[in-house]
This record gives structure tokens, C-alpha cells and sequence, in this order.
């Protein structure tokens, strides 16, 4: 029985199949199936069945329709506001956000940072960390990594995060490198459309590329200039800086506290910080 042509005739045919699928995964994705042997490998849960279905099933990874309906909510509150950190790695913003934070929690105000590596291990986790728990299938599916792509959806869905802590009255900091204008803006219309102009606040943490390189707090400059790591952003992938930032901190110039500081002293001035419960 060859591979070309591959059909379900009985019992025996079903343990054929699953040994193929076993021993030569590669085979079987380029062989041409009938409907019952995909529809047997769909069903199983054998070795490299997820890799196989994607080959002969590429409109597995579509969903049907949803219909949903927007439900307003009970109690009306006063929104709080997004300050959305951005810049090179290793330019600050994750401590500069974390001094805020602290800063905040010192005058009574409700705030939370959401960190770019902290959500990258549970909400926007790559495929390795998902696949031994959910599945090969399911891992390449919602897992993110560094591609366009996952970089658009990783600030999209944390972008929606930052959207529910700020109308549940929330100052929300967050610290993504966001190297891309567009997805910044899109969070940002997505922000103030929920809610007011002003609501989102950009905060461009400016710290030369040479600082951050010297810096360089998880190695990651040293294994992207030896080439270890492509599509790193400043050095073989572009940041596109804001272009009118309400805040731009001058990440080599000051301590992280007194950083903090001048974003609280933009709060106060905006009225921001006012509104914001104890």
C-alpha cells in the first residue's frame, strides 16, 4: 500500500497508518490522504498528528462565526489612564515603570505594570511554553514569538488588558518595546475610543542605542551582534520612535526615580492623577 494513495479499509490498515504517522511524520504530511485517513488522524491523538493536520488542513486554524453582543455595565466609573512605556531594550522603561508604580502606591493611587517579559510567560506565552500543556496544534496556534505578526498581536491583546485596567479606574502602566508606530497608535484609538482623549498617554523612554548595548541587562545585544539572534529591534530591526510622545524621559540622563517623578509631575498637570480613587 503506498503513500500515494493512502486509504482506510479496516482495522489493520488504521495500525498501518498509525506506525507511518509514527515513524515518518515527514512522509505522511507530503503523501496524498484520503478524507477517512485525515479524518483518523484528526480524532487520534498521535505523535506529529497536529503537524500532519496542518499540511492537509490548513483551514484547521480557522473558527466559525462568533456572534456576540456588547454589555454594558452596571457601575459607571472613573476611568484611569494608559501610560505606555516604549523604547529600545534595555532603555529603562520596565524599571523606570516599576519606580512609578512604587512612586503611586506611596500617594494612595491604584496602579498596575504590566511587563513585557512578565506577560510573555503566561498571556502572550510562546508555543514552547504552551505546547507541553495544550498541545502541539494549540501552541502554534495562539503561541507568539518575535515574527511581525506575533509582535502586532502581542501588542493588540495587551493592549485590550490595558484597556479593561483603565476603565476599572486604574493608572496602567505598561512596558513593551512596541517598535512599531502603527500598533501603538491602534492601541491608542482603541484607548481613547472606549473613553476620552487623553486617556492614553505615550511615554518614550530616549536612551541611546549605545547605553542600551552597554547596559545590556539579559545579554541580548551581545547574542543579536554575534548573530545568535535575528530580527532584533535596533540592530538588525527597526524601532520607529514616536512622533509627539506626551512624555519623552531622557532614560540616561536622570536616576529611574527621578524619571518616575517627572511622569507624575505630566499626572498632576493633566489632572490625571486627581482622578484617580485612593
Amino acid at each position: 500500500m503506498g503513500l500515494a494513495s493512502y486509504h482506510l479499509v479496516g482495522q489493520g490498515c488504521q495500525e498501518a497508518l498509525f506506525l507511518l504517522v509514527w515513524s515518518c511524520p515527514d512522509c505522511v504530511q507530503q503523501a496524498n490522504l484520503s478524507e477517512l485517513a485525515i479524518a483518523q488522524i484528526e480524532s487520534s491523538q498521535w505523535p506529529h498528528s497536529s503537524q500532519i493536520l496542518l499540511a492537509h488542513k490548513p483551514d484547521i486554524l480557522m473558527t466559525d462565526k462568533t456572534h456576540v453582543v456588547w454589555h454594558e455595565q452596571s457601575v459607571a466609573r472613573t476611568r484611569g489612564c494608559v501610560l505606555w512605556f516604549t523604547g529600545l531594550s534595555g532603555s529603562g522603561k520596565s524599571t523606570v515603570a516599576n519606580c512609578l508604580d512604587q512612586q503611586l502606591f506611596e500617594l494612595g493611587k491604584q496602579s498596575f505594570v504590566l511587563d513585557g517579559d512578565n506577560i510573555r510567560h503566561g498571556l502572550n506565552a510562546s508555543p514552547e511554553l504552551l505546547v507541553g500543556t495544550f498541545g502541539e496544534l494549540f501552541a502554534r496556534r495562539f503561541g507568539l514569538g518575535f515574527s511581525a505578526e506575533d509582535r502586532a498581536e502581542n501588542i493588540r491583546r495587551i493592549g485590550c488588558v490595558a484597556e479593561i485596567f483603565c476603565s476599572a479606574g486604574l493608572l496602567t502602566l505598561t512596558a513593551f518595546v512596541s517598535p512599531w508606530r502603527i500598533d501603538r497608535d491602534r492601541v491608542r484609538a482603541a484607548v481613547e475610543s472606549s473613553g476620552s482623549k487623553g486617556d492614553f498617554i505615550e511615554v518614550f523612554v530616549d536612551t541611546p542605542i549605545a547605553v542600551c548595548e552597554q547596559r545590556d541587562p539579559k545579554g541580548l545585544y551581545k547574542k543579536a551582534r554575534a548573530g545568535e539572534i535575528r530580527g532584533f529591534t535596533g540592530i538588525d530591526d527597526p524601532y520607529e520612535a514616536p512622533l509627539s510622545a506626551e512624555i519623552v524621559l531622557e532614560g540616561d540622563s536622570a536616576s529611574p526615580e527621578i524619571l518616575a517623578r517627572q511622569v507624575i509631575d505630566y499626572l498632576r498637570l493633566s489632572g490625571k492623577l486627581k482622578k484617580v480613587a485612593r
